[in-house]
């Protein structure tokens, strides 16, 4: 009889120690004595944005394709942005002019992605002396940046017209771009292209520096 109470004994401690050491590394015991399943990953500080900006989860937000319904005027641009403001958008329902030829030919990236799909694209007119830095956030999706200097407001630029000016960033999860004016303002078009034709929601905000 001593040894059993013994055994129920040091049962009883091991289970504590195993709560403990549960609780310990934020597990909680389940029915059968087995750990529950790890906690989910958490967001990224971009992927947290993203949601608060749709007011809603993120993955409501990425299967959320209503802004695919924004119509492309007849010079391919989908809207406009400007210093301090942002747009929302998603590439779906976007233009398919341009691809790895037309960002290559205008060195804006050396690098082939497939860029096979829709894109949309935002008229941007930069004041004179102004520091700009333009954000692409896009945690669904891996989407690039791009921003090109082009002033004729009829038509956008196709691989055979002549561009002066491209700067892009072709990393994951979105990405930054910074673009400067001196003493004459300059037009941009800033677009939103998806590799291996990716389309998904995005955001683009800008942040302007005068003089």
């Amino acid at each position: 009889m001593r040894t059993w109470t013994m055994m129920l004994a040091l049962a009883s401690g091991c289970d504590r120690v195993q709560q403990e050491v549960q609780q310990r590394i934020g597990g909680q015991p389940s029915d059968d004595g087995a750990a529950e399943d790890a906690a989910p990953r958490p967001r990224s500080a971009t992927e947290e944005i993203f949601a608060s900006f749709r007011g809603e989860s993120l993955d409501r937000a990425c299967d959320d394709d209503a802004l695919s319904e924004v119509p492309v005027s007849a010079n391919c641009v989908s809207g406009t942005l400007s210093c301090g403001g942002s747009v929302e958008g998603h590439l779906k329902g976007g233009e398919n002019h341009w691809d790895d030829d037309f960002y290559r030919g205008k060195y804006c990236t050396p690098l082939p992605q497939k860029y096979d799909g829709p894109e949309r694209v935002y008229r941007f007119d930069v004041p004179a002396e102004h520091l700009v830095q333009v954000e692409l956030i896009s945690p669904c999706e891996d989407l690039d940046l791009f921003a090109m200097v082009w002033s004729d407001t009829s038509r956008c630029p196709r691989e055979e017209h002549l561009v002066s000016e491209c700067e892009a960033d072709v990393t994951s999860g979105g990405g930054k771009v910074t673009i400067y004016t001196d003493r004459n303002p300059k037009t941009y078009l800033v677009g939103v292209d998806g590799k291996h034709g990716a389309t998904g929601p995005f955001k683009l905000v800008a942040r302007c520096k005068g003089k």
